[in-house]
């Protein structure tokens, strides 16, 4: 499915295990936010083009929703009011090679167990430019981490850290 345009309440996904995708050459406008998982499970958001949301630009709305894959690509971007991208529920994977920008909250933030968040890109939060709330979480910073606060914060037992770019 191809998701491009202009919205005022954004998409929000209703089907299970399928593939989501804006192009490179178009731009999500919302008022709100602009992809919602909802409550699905299983699906993926390729981002190739870019998100400009008055909300969150991509996000999960509910913890029955899980295993969920974001990938923001190279020359890619998103910008939320709030959070750049929100997941929440468990098993949610999060690859940005681009930029993510959250303007009021944080950058990246993926709520529940077992999720896996990459960065080779650039992050900017004003709470949190990366923030991974549950167990058995991992993060990989291999780009830039900005926040007027934290540039990473992670909570829960046996969460990974691996950085080998720059936080601050």
């Amino acid at each position: 499915c191809f998701f491009t345009g202009n919205s005022t309440n954004g998409f929000t996904a209703t089907t299970n295990l399928d593939t989501f995708v804006t192009r490179a050459t178009e731009t999500v406008t919302a008022t709100f936010n602009g992809f919602d998982f909802g409550t699905t499970f299983g699906n993926a958001y390729v981002l190739l083009g870019d998100i400009v949301a008055g909300a969150d630009g991509i996000r999960s709305s509910n913890n029955s929703s899980g295993g969920n894959v974001v990938t923001v690509h190279v020359g890619a971007s998103v910008f939320g009011r709030s959070d750049g991208i929100e997941l929440t529920g468990s098993v949610n994977r999060m690859t940005n090679n681009g930029s993510v920008h959250g303007n009021g909250d944080g950058g990246i933030q993926i709520l529940g167990a077992d999720a896996d968040i990459i960065n080779n890109g650039v992050v900017f939060g004003a709470f949190e430019a990366v923030r991974a709330d549950g167990d058995n979480g991992r993060v990989v910073n291999n780009g830039t981490l900005q926040s007027d606060i934290n540039g990473l914060f992670a909570q829960g037992d046996n969460t990974q850290i691996v950085n080998t770019g720059t936080i601050t």
